[in-house]
């Protein structure tokens, strides 16, 4: 449970890292590298997310809420 969220915040981290670099980027494969470490961060975090949830349920269904 801890870890998937430091997973979380870990990839958040990480995509606002790539917006700062995708704002200063000035060449075409730069822009392009950035957008796919951000499809990448984005789709992480939500894979991660949905874990979290289920995990969640889970905990809720055995504590019979």
């Amino acid at each position: 449970d801890c870890s998937i969220q430091e997973k979380i915040d870990l990839e958040i981290r990480m995509r606002e890292g790539i917006w700062k670099l995708l704002s200063l980027s000035t060449q075409k494969d730069q822009v392009l590298q950035a957008v796919k470490n951000l499809m990448v961060c984005n789709t992480r975090i939500m894979a991660y997310t949905s874990e979290l949830q289920k995990l969640e349920e889970q905990i809720a269904n055995k504590t019979g809420r």
